[in-house]
């Protein structure tokens, strides 16, 4: 049996993206059902993307910023090279296919017996590397399933049903990331719908201990300040709480030049893992980041601001299975907070959720 994996892979930016590609084909592989490997897609704003002819969801498609990524791949492109090092290197741990681009997928089936939608947000109609081919809406005779899908803000119009009802509908087994996402389908389908984990779950601490680079890289105690966008405000509080607690803040990739901050210019997803494992405490609007720390019992302070309040459902749904939502904070909020240890009594029913989880997909594979 041959397995394909379609899911955000390759991203020059994203340790998420990367950690969850890797960790979804290194589970299913572990199962040892036959061949897997993910599919080296190339897709929009991917550096050196070129656009394909398809376009089944036009009014998206006008949103996506393609001009400005080209731009900005031929101004930096030497600046790329260099920091994509680290996410190159990583690449190599992973078994992908030929590379091959939306018009293929349309012109040749794949040749695989199962083709599996991942996870992270490749149904989020309003990120920029959305494409509808991530509902596997090309021609496939063999057995479509999804695993943790993310639908992000569920900003979905009738249009967008019309086309999920159609792709969906072929799928022998459906799994998404987030409850409501999972109640949105699972009404709009009329079929049952799964709320599973995201794949980096998938793998134990143990199992990211062996692929976590194993560098010192802050020898001294630090807070890992990880932010999608770093605002004045969140850097305010940053500085409030390294002097409150006489400690440095680590940020990454964000070129800011101030006394309390020391800044990691160059890190793939195995220095990602590192940063997090040895943090005394995390702040945090990432997903994976609290995903991270999650997997390491670590201290953190998941944030809820502007930049990610449409996709704060993902953060929520991933902290309730701690049964605590006492670390999720409003930014504004922050100042009032102080750090605690957090408290980890609840994680049976993480484990649990990730069992449910690991089962849910055998299953969906062995249909």
């Amino acid at each position: 049996m041959k397995i394909g994996i379609l899911t955000i892979s390759k991203s020059e930016a994203s340790f998420g993206a990367n950690l969850q590609c890797y960790a979804l084909w290194k589970y299913v592989s572990s199962l040892k059902l036959g061949e897997c490997e993910v599919v080296d897609l190339k897709r929009p704003c991917q550096f050196e993307y070129k656009n394909p002819r398809h376009k089944f969801f036009n009014e998206i498609e006008k949103k996506n910023p393609l001009i400005k990524c080209s731009l900005k791949q031929k101004i930096f492109a030497p600046i790329h090279i260099i920091r994509n090092r680290p996410f190159k290197k990583f690449w190599e741990l992973i078994h992908f296919s030929k590379t091959i681009n939306i018009d293929e997928l349309y012109k040749k089936s794949p040749s695989y017996d199962i083709l599996i939608s991942g996870s992270d947000q490749i149904w989020n109609f309003n990120m920029p590397f959305y494409t509808e081919v991530f509902f596997l809406s090309f021609n496939f005779s063999g057995r479509k399933i999804s695993y943790a899908s993310s639908m992000g803000a569920l900003e979905v119009t009738r249009n967008h049903e019309r086309e999920i009802k159609k792709y969906l509908d072929s799928y022998s087994s459906i799994s998404v990331r987030e409850k409501d996402a999972q109640k949105y389908l699972s009404d709009l389908l009329g079929k049952d719908v799964n709320c599973n984990i995201d794949p980096v779950f998938l793998l134990s601490k143990d199992e990211w201990d062996e692929i976590c680079s194993t560098e010192v890289l802050i020898k001294e105690k630090y807070i890992f300040a990880y932010s999608l966008h770093y605002s004045e405000q969140f850097l305010k509080e940053l500085e409030f709480f390294s002097e409150k607690y006489n400690v440095q803040v680590v940020t990454y990739g964000s070129k800011l030049k101030l006394s309390f901050i020391k800044n990691v210019k160059q890190a793939g997803p195995r220095e990602f893992i590192n940063l997090i494992k040895n943090a005394w405490y995390i702040v945090t609007d990432s997903f994976h980041c609290v995903a991270f720390s999650l997997i390491y019992k670590n201290n953190f302070i998941a944030v809820k601001n502007e930049i990610n309040k449409n996709t704060i459902s993902r953060i929520e749904t991933l902290v309730s299975y701690i049964k605590s939502e006492t670390y999720l904070i409003n930014q504004d909020e922050l100042h009032s907070y102080s750090f605690i240890p957090v408290d980890y009594s609840g994680y049976d029913e993480l484990l649990s959720i990730v069992e449910d989880s690991k089962n849910y997909l055998k299953e969906a594979l062995h249909e």
